[in-house]
């Protein structure tokens, strides 16, 4: 393929993958294109496991040909010491920036052994495998298998394409955030307006008779109203509530302004901290 042609289809799917309506559809829209661009029957993500040695991003990943036995992501069970793999071995401890081989692996003095040699062929894989690392870590790659060599021109048509790589994939990154973060809104606890005004006091560091004062209401239903959130939320305390709430997303992470001024707030009028303020109005 032409350096032009080539430049043009990849424009095609990067507007493809900024378009995707979700991170799993775009990650599968760039492992396909790859697949088509190195002719491999296999294409994964990876990202670095526990012990730095590589696991799948999703799994069942795209383009395993019938026969393949999953993905990279069982690999770590299916190999008792998958670091004696020469290209995950070269990419924990020699970290490549650059697109590699197995058999760049092998050369720069990884083995492989014929017990790894005969595992990857039981997984229904060959020896011809590419990885092209991406930022993060010497896990972070798209790590690709075909049924023939990978020579130095696909080599080089991977170098070109990293950088583009590497932005599609922080696109991928930041959208999944994005969506486990909307995952978490939803599921968050539905408070009534009321308990939602004592939250934010609390958070302030306003005392019970504080709020009380500020939404017109007695002491006894705020606390009224306090008990329903420790309920909602599971939590225990005022910190605790302040907490849970941040991470269920009904109150933002950081300084909170109180309600106004008010006992328990420090100085009247001055905006708290949530969680310093919780801490010392825990019991209030």
């Amino acid at each position: 393929m032409g350096a032009s042609s080539r430049a043009l289809r990849w424009m095609d799917v990067s507007a493809d993958v900024l378009a995707a309506p979700d991170a799993r559809s775009a990650h599968a829209r760039l492992v396909r294109a790859l697949s088509e661009e190195f002719d491999a029957f296999f294409v994964v993500r990876t990202l670095s496991g526990p012990t730095g040695t590589p696991v799948a991003r999703y799994g069942p990943d795209a383009l395993a040909r019938p026969g393949v036995a999953g993905t990279l992501r069982s690999w770590p069970e299916a190999l008792a010491r998958v670091e004696e793999h020469p290209l995950v071995a070269h990419l924990v401890h020699d970290r490549p920036t650059v697109p590699v081989t197995l058999t760049d692996a092998v050369d720069a003095g990884r083995p492989l052994s014929g017990a790894t040699r005969e595992l990857i062929e039981a997984l229904g894989l060959t020896v011809h495998q590419l990885a092209v690392p991406m930022p993060g870590g010497p896990g972070e790659v798209f790590a690709l298998v075909a049924d023939h060599p990978i020579g130095p021109e696909a080599r080089e048509a991977a170098r070109l394409l990293q950088p583009m790589l590497g932005g599609l994939d922080r696109h991928i990154t930041l959208l999944a955030r994005v969506e486990a973060t909307a995952r978490t809104v939803t599921t968050a606890p539905a408070l009534t307006p009321r308990e939602r005004l004592v939250l934010h006091g609390i958070a302030g560091g306003s005392t019970a008779e504080g709020i009380a004062a500020r939404l017109a209401i007695s002491p006894r239903t705020v606390h009224k109203h306090q008990e329903n959130l420790y309920r909602k939320l599971g939590a225990v305390d005022r910190l605790s509530a302040v907490l849970e709430a941040q991470r269920a997303g009904l109150l933002p992470v950081g300084p909170t302004v109180t309600l106004g001024p008010a006992r328990g707030t420090g100085k009247a009028g001055t905006p708290a901290v949530a969680g310093q303020s919780a801490g010392r109005a825990a019991g209030g």
